[in-house]
């Protein structure tokens, strides 16, 4: 249940931000409304758990419904600015677009194409080390994840004494 309603509130966060990017820039073409909703998406996120974490109620249900509200709200302001009407423009024109590029990508046997499949499979490499291996020996997975690790489980963003616990981390041992 938990992965359900993960990927059902990320998929709520990243519709909102598309959503508000369009708002934002309608006129502007679909990689400046990409960029724009790959900055708004982590501000929901980190609105959501400063939230959460500043009442000390960083547990899944109270992060699901703050989620669900700061998402909701995000989609509540954006939307009356499009309209469904011109919200169903920009997706036909993204999507065209996206067609007409494809096209041109084989037609022109484009070799940047390659640097798009490099770059998932450094992200897929990336991803399956992080599942497998919890504690993985770089800063941003070794320190930083286990900071939120400890968040998560304190259920809270009091302090952690992270220097002390980062270099005796046990979690991949046994």
């Amino acid at each position: 249940m938990g992965w359900a309603l993960w990927l059902v509130e990320t998929a709520l966060c990243l519709f909102a931000a598309l959503v508000a990017a369009g708002a934002i820039y309608p006129e502007r073409g679909l990689v400046h409304r990409l960029v724009a909703a790959l900055l708004i998406a982590p501000a929901l996120i980190l609105v959501v758990i400063q939230a959460c974490g500043i009442f000390d109620q960083l547990n899944p249900i109270s992060v699901g419904v703050v989620g669900l509200l700061v998402f909701g709200g995000c989609l509540a302001i954006a939307f009356p600015c499009l309209g469904v009407g011109r919200l169903t423009d920009l997706v036909a024109r993204d999507v065209q677009t996206l067609r007409e590029t494809a096209r041109d990508v084989v037609r022109e046997r484009e070799i940047g194409i390659l640097n798009a499949v490099l770059a998932f499979a450094i992200f897929a490499l990336g991803a399956l080390v992080i599942w497998v291996f919890r504690s993985w020996d770089w800063d941003c997975l070794v320190y930083h994840k286990t900071i939120t690790d400890f968040t998560i489980q304190k259920k809270s963003l009091q302090w952690i004494d992270a220097y002390a616990v980062v270099a005796a981390f046990p979690r991949n041992i046994g």
